[in-house]
């Protein structure tokens, strides 16, 4: 799924979606990486606004849809309204795994996936559709290979790993 017809710096970017049926559930899953961060932030929101247009369609039509990926901004800048469905300034459709975490949270923030001491900040996040997800219920890890003993050794990348489990609203 292409995000944006005329190139943004030179690049076209998109969405890598697959469709699979998990337990009665239809879901599509899309993983995206953004345009660098030290592009724009309205160079983003082109790309996310994209990103909301293009799947407020599917939302309607699946169980539940999936979102991953490096979007190389933090969660409170103003192209990341498109995705969020639950907090401040939020007009998409998605829930982040940080906010489903535990108790759950309509906070955008999230564990850092990227930098270290004060330059760690979040760019990576997995979003699920509001209406196929709950607030709660859900787990939120990452690790990388950064030598602090605390971590575990898991990749190479200058990026954390950020994985975690979607509470699902029940079938039916």
């Amino acid at each position: 799924m292409i995000l944006n017809a005329e190139p943004i710096d030179g690049h076209t970017y998109g969405l890598a979606c697959l469709d699979v049926t998990r337990n009665g559930r239809d879901i599509r899953a899309c993983s995206t990486h953004l345009i660098a961060a030290k592009a724009p932030q309205s160079q983003r929101n082109t790309l996310t606004a994209a990103m909301k247009a293009a799947l407020s369609p599917v939302v309607s039509q699946k169980d539940v849809v999936i979102v991953g990926g490096d979007f190389n901004t933090t969660p409170k800048t103003y192209p990341m309204d498109n995705l969020y469905g639950v907090g401040k300034d939020h007009t998409g459709q998605f829930r982040e795994l940080h906010q489903m975490a535990g108790q759950g949270t309509t906070n955008r923030a999230g564990k850092p996936t990227i930098g270290g001491g004060d330059e760690s900040r979040k760019f990576d996040y997995i979003f699920a559709s509001v209406k196929g997800s709950r607030a709660s219920g859900g787990t939120e890890q990452t690790c990388w290979k950064d030598g602090n003993p605390q971590t575990q050794d898991c990749t190479t990348s200058n990026h954390r790993i950020l994985w975690g489990q979607v509470p699902l609203k029940p079938v039916g």
